[in-house]
């Protein structure tokens, strides 16, 4: 049973690390490249980057800290956990 909590968590891991990198690819090099900005909170990343040249994934991380903190206090302790593993993912 333990063997395959270890197992199942390695694998979601490698699963937010290739969805991370893919994520951050599409950011950088196609929506930047386009001068082209998505709804959300990657979009404010790009126009901070646009604007002031703000790094965009310190941006991002630094404006989802509040929503991570929010669903921390209203959905409970199981959100936080892979939600900030995701978003260093995405970071980094």
């Amino acid at each position: 049973m333990m063997k395959e909590k270890a197992q199942t968590l390695v694998t979601d891991q490698l699963y937010n690390l290739v969805a991370g990198f893919l994520y951050a690819l599409s950011i950088c090099y196609f929506a930047k490249g386009a001068d082209f900005a998505p709804s959300g909170l990657s979009g404010l990343a790009l126009l901070g980057n646009y604007l002031w040249g703000f790094p965009i994934g310190i941006t991002t991380l630094v404006l989802n800290v509040p929503l991570v903190l929010l669903g921390f206090r209203f959905v409970g302790r199981a959100f936080p956990g892979k939600t900030v593993i995701s978003m260093l993912w995405c970071t980094l």
